[in-house]
């Protein structure tokens, strides 16, 4: 992957959902919240994010914690402003 879309990220003019995963970084001391913000730091440019990361799932988060995801899912888009 070479194509850094962060500068881009403004343009995104509709609710964004960002999935992460932490928990194989615990392994080499990095924490859920150096995770989060992490993300965070990716998507400082768009207006209207939501970072979920999940506690457990390693790399495919919806194999690894498939009722989390879904639910995430959901709420995500039946919510209103």
């Amino acid at each position: 992957m070479t194509t850094d879309l962060r500068n881009d990220i403004e343009k995104v003019k509709i609710p964004i959902l960002v999935f992460g995963s932490w928990y194989e970084a615990k392994d080499y001391g990095i924490t859920k919240e150096t995770v989060q913000e992490n993300y965070k730091n990716q998507f400082l440019k768009g207006d209207n994010y939501d970072i979920k990361v999940a506690e457990t799932a390693k790399h495919f988060i919806m194999w690894d914690e498939p009722k989390w995801f879904i639910n995430s899912v959901e709420v995500f888009i039946n919510y209103e402003e």
